[in-house]
C-alpha cells in the first residue's frame, strides 16, 4: 500500500522526512501528479450528490460505497476520471485509472481493478464497504471535495485546455444543490493562477 507524495521546489527536505517516517510514502515527481491522483474527487462528488436525497431522507443511513454505487453512478465516475487522466497528460503526468489508484492504496483488490468492473470492484472493496453515507449537505463530501476538489481541477483542465464537460456539470450542480458559493472555495484567484498559463504553472511546480 503507497501514498504519493511531492513537494513545492524548495520542501525536498520535508518530502524526505516524511518518505523516511512513513515508509508507504513514495516520491511524484510533483504536487500536480499527487493532486490529480486523490481518487476522492472522482468518488465523493458523483455519489454524493446523484445521492442527495437519499441521503435527506435517511439521514446517510446506506453504505456509500457499495448501496449507492450503482452503474449509473459508475458512468459518471467513469465519465470524470477520464477527464482527469485527460488533463494529466497535458501536464506531463500519465497516470492510473481510478481503479487502478484504489488498488494502489488498498481500497480496491487489484483482482478486481484488473476487470475494471467500476461497480463490482468498489462495492467489493473490503477497506470502505461498512462506511456510511453522508448524514446531510453539510458533509465534506460536498463542503470540502466540490469546492476544494472539483473546482480547482476545472482551473487546471482550464489551464491546461482540456475540456471537462463532466466535471463542470458536477461543479454546477453540487454548488446550487449545497447551498455553494464558488469563489469560497479554490478558483483561480485564491489559486494564485489568475494570469497563469500552462508553462507558467509547469515552471512553477518543478522549477
Amino acid at each position: 500500500r503507497t501514498v504519493r507524495a511531492a513537494c513545492l521546489p524548495g520542501g525536498d527536505s520535508a518530502l524526505q522526512w516524511a518518505m523516511s517516517l512513513f515508509p508507504g510514502v513514495v516520491a511524484d515527481p510533483d504536487v500536480l501528479a499527487t493532486s490529480l491522483s486523490n481518487v476522492n474527487l472522482v468518488l465523493h462528488p458523483p455519489g454524493a450528490l446523484l445521492a442527495a436525497a437519499w441521503t435527506e431522507a435517511t439521514g446517510g443511513d446506506y453504505r456509500f460505497y457499495v448501496d449507492a454505487m450503482t452503474p449509473a453512478v459508475a458512468r459518471v465516475l467513469t465519465g470524470l476520471d477520464a477527464e482527469r487522466r485527460a488533463v494529466a497528460k497535458v501536464l506531463g503526468h500519465e497516470l492510473p485509472s481510478l481503479l487502478d489508484e484504489m488498488a494502489r492504496v488498498g481500497t480496491v483488490d487489484p483482482q478486481a481493478a484488473e476487470r475494471a468492473d467500476v461497480v463490482a470492484a468498489i462495492r467489493g472493496g473490503e477497506a470502505n464497504k461498512a462506511i456510511k453515507g453522508p448524514d446531510s449537505i453539510e458533509h465534506r463530501y460536498y463542503r470540502e471535495d466540490i469546492p476544494y476538489g472539483l473546482l480547482p481541477f476545472t482551473v487546471l483542465a482550464g489551464i491546461a485546455g482540456v475540456p471537462v464537460e463532466t466535471a463542470d456539470a458536477l461543479l454546477k450542480l453540487g454548488c446550487v444543490a449545497a447551498g455553494l458559493d464558488p469563489v469560497t472555495g479554490l478558483d483561480r484567484v485564491r489559486l494564485g493562477l489568475e494570469d497563469c498559463g500552462l508553462d507558467e504553472l509547469i515552471a512553477m511546480v518543478r522549477a
